[in-house]
């Protein structure tokens, strides 16, 4: 049959922003700081990206195949804009809503017909998997079903490939 290698990776990437002290302005401007950094750019800054992003990845390599996968983990984040609970979307203390984390798979099959010809099929994010929906599109009709705001992942759901590598 011939002899199999599996190669597997793991990455962790653990982040948090934090304000460290008072907003520094000019005297003329104090007692203002909310007008140019609002809650909802404290937000946008400390949590609307992913604090935690995990990565496992295996590649099984068995005579002229090469069979991949990648499950990603995208943590919670919050959306700086305020809105109504569904029931689906929860919201913070202040009103924003929290999206929650959300696990991708990415896949591929590679077979290599000759040393300079290879062909791979494969999809990313196979189950079609998307972020909770923005509330204002649940609850007053806005055009943007997916928070403008915050994107842990993007929001085009599967996407289908087939490549082919040339090697001179």
């Amino acid at each position: 049959m011939g002899k199999a290698r599996l190669k597997s990776d793991l990455a962790l990437a653990l982040t948090k922003t934090e304000r460290i002290g008072d907003i520094h302005s000019s005297d003329k401007l104090k007692g203002s700081e909310s007008t140019y950094f609002s809650e909802s750019s404290r937000i946008y800054l400390q949590e609307a990206v992913p604090r935690a992003k995990l990565s496992f990845m295996n590649t099984l390599t068995l005579n002229k195949f090469d069979i991949y996968s990648r499950l990603s983990y995208f943590g919670k984040v919050t959306d700086p804009n305020t809105g109504v609970a569904d029931g689906i979307t929860k919201v913070d203390a202040n009103g924003h809503p929290v999206y929650g984390g959300k696990v991708i798979t990415d896949a591929s099959v590679s077979y290599a017909f000759t040393k300079m010809f290879r062909l791979t099929v494969g999809a990313n994010n196979l189950f079609d998997t998307y972020p909770d929906k923005n509330l204002a599109s649940l609850t007053s009709g806005d055009q943007f079903i997916y928070s403008r705001a915050v994107s842990q992942f993007g929001f085009a759901g599967r996407y289908l490939f087939a490549r082919v590598n040339l090697t001179f």
